[in-house]
């Protein structure tokens, strides 16, 4: 019989990072390719973009029940994204250990003791917070 604990953290590693950036439109994106570590199957597509003064903002992460993929959407000021693409490109140079991210979310999620996530419907879930661990040696 399995046991049930509830996360309100997920833990991933990037495997890809994509830059798009649309000049005609003022957007900028960072999209994260993450493998799940906490959850046993599955994957998440983050995507960080820059504050436009006249969007409203909404920090997010779908949950499908139907296939093992989540999509997150963060906002981040001009400094914070400006900040990310630095440290991203420091990153890129000394060629260290994948970036480990946490996302910190509103409501928990139920895993059994073999990290099966447990989702009988679609999840839009606020995102609170999101940590990047970024080995430098």
């Amino acid at each position: 019989m399995a046991e049930w604990i509830q996360i309100k953290s997920i833990e991933m590693l990037v495997s890809r990072i994509e830059y798009f950036d649309d000049f005609s439109d003022k957007t900028n994106n960072i999209t994260f390719s993450c493998d799940l570590l906490n959850i046993a199957r599955g994957r998440c597509e983050i995507v960080f973009k820059k504050m436009l003064e006249e969007q409203k903002y909404e920090n997010k992460i779908f949950i499908s029940a139907s296939k093992p993929i989540m999509n997150a959407t963060k906002y981040l000021d001009e400094n914070k994204y400006n900040n990310l693409i630095t440290n991203l490109r420091s990153f890129i140079q000394i060629k260290a250990n994948k970036i480990k991210i946490t996302l910190f979310i509103d409501e928990p999620l139920a895993i059994n003791n073999s990290g099966i996530l447990r989702v009988e419907n679609d999840l839009d879930l606020k995102l609170n917070r999101v940590l990047f661990k970024i080995p430098i040696l």
